[in-house]
C-alpha cells in the first residue's frame, strides 16, 4: 500500500523535503538529495578456521561482524546566499544561531527524526553521528522537523494538513522564510 509521503520513508522526511524545496526555490540551497551516498563505518570482519571432516580437513571462512554502513536522509548543497542558514566548521568563530554546519564543500548531511522516537533510534543515530565525524570529519545534523520549523521558518506546504485541505493545528508561532531571513539580517 502506498503512502502519501512516498518516496520518503516517513512523513517527517517529507516535511523536511518541503522545507528544502522552499530553500531551493529561494536560491539558498543549490540542490538536495534524499538518501545520498552511503558511508562504510566498519568493514566486514571474518576469521578463518579449519573444519575436521571424517577423512580430511577443510578451510572455512566465517563472518565475525557484518559491515556497518550509514546513509543520511538528506544531503544539502548550499548556495552562495545560504549563509543565513549555515555556519562553516572551518571558521574559528561560529554563529550559534545558524541551524546547520557546513564543511569546506558547502554540503550538510541531515538525519530526520520524529518528535517522539518510539523505538529510540536516536540512540543509534548518536553513535553513527560520532563515528561519521571521527572517521570522515563530516557532521550529520539531527533534525526534528517541528523544532526546526519553530526555530527558523515553517514551509508553506506544512501550514495545511497532509491532505492539503485544512489548516494544520500548530503549537508554535509560525513565520515565513522571508520573515526569518529578515530577522537574521537586520
Amino acid at each position: 500500500m502506498s503512502q502519501w509521503y512516498e518516496p520518503y520513508d516517513s512523513p517527517e522526511e517529507a516535511y523536511v523535503s518541503w522545507y528544502l524545496d522552499e530553500l531551493v526555490e529561494a536560491d539558498y540551497v543549490l540542490d538536495y538529495q534524499a538518501q545520498p551516498k552511503s558511508f562504510t563505518l566498519s568493514p566486514k570482519r571474518t576469521f578463518k578456521w579449519t573444519e575436521k571432516l571424517k577423512t580430511k580437513e577443510k578451510d572455512r571462512v566465517s563472518t565475525l561482524l557484518q559491515e556497518h554502513v550509514y546513509t543520511a536522509d538528506f544531503s544539502v548543497k548550499w548556495g552562495d546566499t545560504g549563509g543565513v542558514f549555515i555556519k562553516n566548521v572551518n571558521n574559528t568563530r561560529l554563529d550559534r544561531d545558524a541551524p546547520f554546519l557546513s564543511g569546506p564543500s558547502g554540503v550538510s548531511l541531515i538525519e530526520v527524526k520524529p518528535s517522539f522516537d518510539r523505538n529510540n533510534m536516536t540512540r543509534l543515530f548518536i553513535i553513527n553521528q560520532k563515528w561519521m565525524y571521527d572517521k570522515y570529519g563530516i557532521y550529520v545534523h539531527k533534525v526534528i522537523p517541528q523544532k526546526l520549523f519553530e526555530a527558523t521558518f515553517t514551509p508553506k506546504k506544512y501550514l495545511l494538513t497532509d491532505t492539503g485541505k485544512q489548516k494544520r493545528k500548530i503549537k508554535f508561532a509560525t513565520r515565513t522564510l522571508e520573515e526569518y531571513v529578515r530577522s537574521r539580517t537586520t
